[in-house]
């Protein structure tokens, strides 16, 4: 598993974002689980998301991704996206 310095994101992280990252990869190494970014908007769950799936798509355990959000996030999530490795797989 891949530590918050090792990342695979072009973005530096706070230490509570470090700390999700952490959490949702160590859920998600079990089967039949799921995690969820129960924090305050405007605290970066949305970087931290990006740096999970990229993790996963990474190792393999992912090849795509569907994202459904409100447009009222898409200038978030295009920033958070585009520090992302799978964004630059198309």
């Amino acid at each position: 598993m891949q530590t918050p310095e090792t990342m695979p994101i072009k973005a530096t992280l706070f230490e509570h974002q470090k700390q999700a990252y952490l959490f949702v990869r160590q859920v998600l190494c079990k089967p039949h689980t799921g995690a969820a970014l129960l924090m305050q908007m405007g605290c970066g769950k949305s970087l931290v998301g990006v740096a999970v799936m990229g993790a996963m798509y990474l190792d393999a355990k992912i090849n795509r991704v569907l994202i459904v959000a409100p447009l009222s996030i898409l200038p978030c999530g295009r920033k958070s996206w585009n520090a992302s490795p799978i964004s630059r797989t198309r």
